[in-house]
């Protein structure tokens, strides 16, 4: 019985002390941020009559391209919709509940060149387009 209880205390004696050297230095697990990310935002207004029956066309918003943290994204999506509506007196679509979307790519030469092609876009389908070179402020 004494070999089994030596056996038993070694054990007890050898997890005691390994155990807690496993684990020194160990913290709770922390997600690394997110790394910033490049974008540009858009809002559309469609074509609509004015009160002397004329016909506005519609409009396309543009931003600049920016870097930001995803997800710090709303307030910079709020922030150029303001822009929009001092500036520009914007008004979203019947409907639209956040008439600003903001486009994410890996890198600046991305994000402007998927702009670019977008202003294309909106010029081809007859759109007025506005480019603000709006970015958010740092």
């Amino acid at each position: 019985m004494n070999r089994r209880f030596s056996g038993f205390a070694l054990a007890v004696v050898v997890f005691t002390l390994i155990l807690p050297a496993a684990y020194a230095g160990e913290s709770p697990y922390q997600a690394a941020p997110e790394a910033p990310s490049y974008f540009f935002c858009t809002a559309n207004q469609s074509q609509r009559e004015m009160p002397d029956e004329s016909i506005s066309p519609a409009k396309a918003f543009y931003s600049g391209a920016f870097t930001a943290q995803p997800e710090k994204m709303q307030p910079v999506m709020s922030a150029f919709g303001d822009l929009l509506k001092e500036k520009y007196g914007f008004t979203p679509d019947a409907g639209q509940v956040q008439p600003v979307a903001c486009t994410g790519v890996k890198s600046m030469e991305q994000a402007q060149a998927t702009e670019k092609l977008r202003v294309e876009s909106s010029r081809r389908n007859k759109a007025e387009v506005i480019e603000t070179g709006w970015i958010p402020a740092a």
